[in-house]
């Protein structure tokens, strides 16, 4: 057991001190000079996600409302008090109480970061939804703001680091469109180990 351990340690660091030697600057990691928020969008269209721009809070709070009429969703669910008192004068089905977490039909969430090279979203277990509600949400909406939006997954993790210091978290995830699968038979399933679709609300102000 302890080679077996031994050896997990050194492939680990291995891949650390590798992953230090990346050359960002190189020509596979070039990038066109569109805006940031063009290139996320066209990446996130390209993995099934959905991009929704909105110019500040209230235009967000407009488009969900058209959204949750259009999807008919009866419960939405959220650990976030500031999107909680986004919508306390606006008649939306958004609820944090835990009794109603397992009839949940979309979660709602903030972020870490918006990667724009590959069109993920950026969450961690130090957010007040922890794990759960980005795995168990059968819709997915993902609430950022412009200031969020990043280059690299490099550039995320330095922001992680930053704004944590010494409390890092103890998981980071990028989600990369809705979970998908195809194990079976090669046929392609979304929402087999998570969220079935992806929404980013990505708010200008």
């Amino acid at each position: 057991m302890n080679n077996i351990l031994q050896k997990i340690k050194d492939g680990t660091k291995f891949q650390l001190e590798q992953s230090k030697n990346i050359d960002f600057s190189s020509e596979i990691y070039k990038t066109d000079s569109s805006p940031l928020k063009d290139i996320f969008q066209t990446e996130l269209e390209k993995v099934s996600g959905k991009f929704i721009n909105c110019s500040n809070n209230v235009n967000f709070v407009l488009k969900l409302n058209n959204l949750i009429r259009k999807k008919k969703w009866k419960t939405l669910f959220t650990y976030e008090t500031q999107i909680i008192d986004l919508f306390k004068n606006v008649n939306i089905p958004i609820t944090s109480e835990e009794k109603q977490f397992n009839q949940l039909e979309a979660g709602i969430n903030f972020c870490e970061n918006l990667v724009a090279r590959t069109g993920s979203v950026v969450v961690s277990s130090q957010q007040l939804a922890g794990r759960q509600l980005n795995v168990y949400s059968p819709a997915l909406i993902i609430v950022a703001y412009k200031n969020q939006l990043v280059l690299d997954i490099q550039d995320a993790i330095t922001n992680i680091k930053t704004k944590y210091k010494n409390n890092f978290p103890s998981l980071i995830s990028a989600i990369t469109g809705p979970s998908r699968t195809a194990d079976i038979e090669k046929t392609l399933i979304l929402g087999m180990h998570g969220a079935k679709e992806l929404y980013v609300f990505f708010i200008e102000e």
